[in-house]
């Protein structure tokens, strides 16, 4: 959704402008509804870090914060 202005980018998803949400972009991040099958937070201290380690549903702003990838601002299965 980053930068993209398709309008589709769920609560907790990284965002450039308001184009790039549901609802709106606050400080690089969108509010509004959770995605789906995305419920409950995230494990806090790894995100924006870039440290690579953050384990499954870690919060995160870039694959660089996740032993895997970053998708919708939660770290995936290495």
């Amino acid at each position: 959704s980053f930068g993209l202005a398709n309008g589709d980018g769920y609560n907790g998803d990284c965002c450039k402008t308001n184009d790039d949400c549901r609802d709106a972009c606050i400080r690089g991040v969108c509010n509004g509804p959770a995605a789906p099958g995305n419920t409950g937070s995230c494990k806090k201290g790894y995100k924006g870090l870039g440290n690579g380690d953050g384990p499954l549903n870690a919060c995160c702003a870039s694959d660089d914060d996740c032993q895997s990838a970053c998708i919708r601002s939660r770290c995936t299965a290495p």
